[in-house]
């Protein structure tokens, strides 16, 4: 079975790696209280933390309130970067967030898709974690491809069913966006 899936780990430039090195004192986190939505909304209470980059292009706000931070730039420069090495040429992104997992008493989080439009994704490992805290697809609801964090890896895969392992210990920074 063929899929979409694409990785990289030699894609930064030093400026983002300064960027990332520096990321949990300079940007805010919040608390998100779920990691998915079921089609009946919200799911169950597996929290983690969030920077919203930018807000889901599918969600209630003006273009103008799309762009939520004043890291968009540094954040774009990395993104593009790593499209770049994998010859990906998004013609717009519609959802950046960084996230924080830990581990919060749940093994996993809710099975989910990030849009309900086609779309691919892309997720960033940024720090040195547990290594079992995978990222895992999903088609006709059987794994078929696993992904195990590694600092500085991307990889980015078609819209397909996925959901993370949270860790065991310590946490779990990346860089997740959506793009068509």
């Amino acid at each position: 079975m063929t899929i979409f899936f694409k990785e990289n780990n030699n894609f930064l430039s030093e400026k983002n790696i300064k960027f990332i090195e520096n990321i949990p004192e300079k940007i805010p986190f919040f608390l998100q209280e779920t990691a998915a939505y079921t089609k009946t909304g919200q799911s169950k209470k597996d929290s983690f933390f969030s920077h919203i980059v930018m807000n889901r292009i599918d969600s209630d706000f003006s273009f103008q309130e799309l762009i939520n931070s004043v890291f968009y730039t540094d954040t774009i420069d990395i993104l593009n970067n790593f499209c770049k090495s994998i010859n990906e040429k998004p013609y717009f992104y519609t959802r950046i967030c960084y996230n924080i997992t830990f581990n919060n008493g749940f093994d996993l989080s809710e099975i989910h898709q990030d849009h309900n439009f086609n779309h691919k994704v892309i997720i960033i490992y940024l720090n040195e974690c547990d290594k079992n805290s995978k990222t895992c697809i999903l088609k006709d609801e059987k794994i078929i491809k696993e992904s195990y964090p590694k600092k500085f890896k991307g990889i980015c895969f078609e819209n397909l069913p996925h959901y993370i392992h949270f860790p065991k210990s310590g946490y779990r920074l990346a860089l997740v966006a959506t793009y068509i």
